[in-house]
């Protein structure tokens, strides 16, 4: 709670290179952390949302410093949903992506809708692109576009924004600033939440993901939803797609969530 008020924050990570893991692990217990600092201080949701990000990308150095962990050539990506009140307020970091959807029952099941879908932070985007390059990156396609270091080898990102990765985050060509959009709920709707690491969406179109979450929200005999069941599968159909386009599976990483959940 801040200020009596309930406020929940959902958290997904994306980590890459030979340490990710931990910087994933990391930056889902100290942004939430943050974040409610500087909320319980007044900080406006936006704002606090990137000082939080900033707070929380300034520890991953002090852990490189310390000799915890190694983020020169490791990092992760980050997407985040904050709700308070009848507002939530997504933010990502990366190509992790957040969806927020409507449900519509009838006799027959139902029917989910995309309301609000964040923008992936690839270097294939005209802006990303022009932002890496003008701070001394370079983008090149390998299979997809990636970042490098101008005149160098490394690290080959396939994402333009991220925690760690300090090879081409001391220079600015990567950032951790967080695109950030707001919903507002309107009473009598249902509405849901999916947040998902790019493990999902490579291979799967937005509105794909929602076919689960119609299976098992709500049928003649199911009242309420199946949260589990419904991600569970989500997690399954992208398996799928992987093995249909090879051998190689990414990491895979889900989160549904029921919006305002009638009392």
């Amino acid at each position: 709670e801040i200020g009596g008020e309930v406020v929940r924050v959902y958290v997904v990570a994306d980590g890459h290179g030979n340490e990710g893991q931990h910087v994933a692990t990391r930056i889902v217990l100290t942004v939430p952390e943050a974040l409610r600092e500087e909320l319980k201080a007044g900080t406006p949701v936006e704002t606090a949302i990137q000082a939080a990000f900033d707070r929380a990308h300034g520890d991953l150095i002090a852990c490189q410093l310390e000799g915890s962990f190694d983020i020169l050539t490791s990092g992760s990506t980050l997407s985040l949903a904050l709700v308070r009140g009848d507002v939530v307020t997504v933010a990502t970091v990366g190509d992790s992506r957040v969806l927020v959807g409507e449900i519509s029952r009838a006799p027959s099941g139902a029917q989910a809708n995309i309301l609000l879908e964040t923008h992936d932070h690839t270097p294939d985007d005209p802006l990303e692109q022009e932002h890496i390059e003008a701070h001394g990156g370079a983008v090149e396609v390998d299979g997809c576009a990636r970042v490098f270091r101008r005149g160098r080898d490394y690290p080959g990102l396939a994402m333009s924004r991220c925690f760690g990765d300090g090879t081409v985050a001391v220079d600015g060509i990567v950032t951790h600033t967080a695109s950030v959009m707001t919903f507002e709920k309107t009473e009598g709707k249902e509405y849901f939440l999916l947040l998902a690491s790019d493990g999902v969406w490579t291979h799967m179109e937005s509105h794909k993901s929602l076919r689960p979450v119609q299976r098992w929200w709500s049928n003649k005999t199911r009242k309420v939803p199946d949260l589990k069941r419904a991600v569970t599968d989500l997690v399954s159909d992208a398996c799928r797609l992987w093995n249909n386009n090879g051998y190689y599976c990414d990491d895979i990483t889900a989160m549904l969530v029921r919006l305002w959940p009638p009392k």
